[in-house]
């Protein structure tokens, strides 16, 4: 049980400092074990947005 609790943990760390920007998508996957798309995969799934476009940016995206 506690490689499960710690894997959570790991990976809810990941999570939170990669949504406040303190840490990159890759370094927050070598952090709970998962590679850099595994890890926005699993991100997203969570809610936690992959993706910072605003304004003029998203704008162009969609265009």
């Amino acid at each position: 049980m506690s490689d499960n609790f710690s894997d959570e943990a790991h990976l809810l760390l990941a999570l939170k400092l990669f949504e406040q920007r303190r840490i990159s998508s890759g370094k927050a996957g070598r952090l709970c074990g998962m590679g850099r798309v595994e890890f926005l995969l699993t991100a997203s799934r969570a809610g936690v947005p992959v993706i910072d476009l605003k304004g003029e940016d998203l704008a162009k995206e969609f265009a």
